[in-house]
């Protein structure tokens, strides 16, 4: 929110209306695209995809509904654009992780990490998981075929860092979906922290363990 919205806000006016009154900018067609699917996401995010309508997304952005549709015809095209954006910046963030000599349990943490730096997209995740559980809901393929994809690629990425690199990359989908809806009811949680913690017992014994955590040792001690 910029100062001049602020001011309007506090006065009385809507975050819409102030947006509303901003002289629009002159974007390219692909940074307004961008601009509409970032509002998308923020929306989702706060209130799910079935809240979602061209009024509310063409008040985020300050353009006209009409507007929003030049560039998607349908909510669902939104949803699909909205989902398209943030898989491929996923996925050429893990092919960069894959070129930095990381290791694998170092590209895991870094993952991790760059989940808890986009809060916007985990709340856009949880909405869409809790409301795909509808077989007829529009984002329920894409998303388990994401998760299918997602599998394969984290397992790549472990090799042979563990005996079984497809449990240990399932494994690390099931914390992650974990860390996120606690992340949602104590937004005060330290994921990074808990990941560690949770990766240490979980892999212990193998090259995506930090041997030297207690955790890790209080599972080799036990066995």
């Amino acid at each position: 929110m910029t100062i001049q919205e602020l001011r309007l806000v506090s006065s009385g006016e809507s975050l819409a209306t102030a947006r509303r009154g901003r002289p629009r900018r002159r974007l390219s067609p692909e940074a307004r695209r961008q601009q509409i699917v970032e509002c998308a996401s923020e929306f989702i995010g706060e209130f799910g995809y079935r809240a979602l309508t061209f009024k509310a997304i063409s008040d985020r952005c300050g353009m006209t509904a009409p507007g929003v549709m030049h560039y998607f015809q349908s909510t669902d095209a939104l949803l699909r654009g909205v989902l398209e954006h943030y898989t491929l910046v996923l996925r050429r963030r893990v092919a960069l992780l894959a070129d930095d000599g990381l290791g694998a349990r170092g590209c895991l943490d870094e993952v991790v990490r760059d989940v808890w730096e986009h809060p916007m997209c985990i709340q856009l995740y949880v909405h869409l998981s809790a409301e795909s559980t509808d077989p007829d809901h529009v984002a329920r393929s894409y998303l388990l075929q994401r998760h299918d994809l997602g599998i394969i690629s984290v397992a790549r990425l472990i090799g042979d860092s563990h005996p079984d690199p497809t449990w240990a990359a399932e494994a690390f989908y099931t914390i992650l979906d974990g860390l996120r809806m606690r992340w949602i009811r104590d937004p005060g949680l330290d994921a990074m922290a808990e990941w560690r913690r949770i990766a240490d017992i979980i892999y212990a014994g193998t090259a995506l363990s930090n041997r030297n955590s207690p955790a890790a040792r209080q599972v080799c001690v036990g066995r």
